[in-house]
């Protein structure tokens, strides 16, 4: 193998690793947004959902989601949802709705603090 075919070989690599990584990165942000949005969504649903089975009362608002509860007999249903960014170019952008639901029961002694 020539000098200059090694070269060619080389720049083909280096080429092909950047195009990779060009459509590796916006897919792992995705993914990694979905996650914490999933995270989020949970955490924050959870809380709504306990602090109405234990109070009584309206939740704090939430930090970054958007939380309806619901009281049903015995039970406390949250619903937190939120739109995430998945991908975006210039004007255009995919976006997505996550969603958690979390119910919880009515604890029988409920705490005024």
């Amino acid at each position: 193998m020539s000098r200059r075919e090694k070269g060619t070989a080389l720049l083909e690599m280096i080429v092909i690793g950047f195009g990779t990584v060009v459509v590796l990165i916006p897919v792992l942000l995705a993914v990694v947004r979905l996650g914490e949005a999933s995270d989020v969504v949970g955490y924050e649903a959870r809380t709504a959902a306990e602090w109405v089975a234990r109070h009584g009362t309206t939740p704090p608002d939430p930090a970054e989601s958007e939380v309806f509860v619901t009281v049903e007999g015995g039970l406390v249903t949250a619903v937190a949802s939120m739109d995430v960014d998945l991908l975006g170019l210039g004007d255009v952008s995919v976006t997505t709705e996550v969603r958690s639901t979390v119910a919880v029961p009515i604890g029988p002694y409920r705490s005024d603090s």
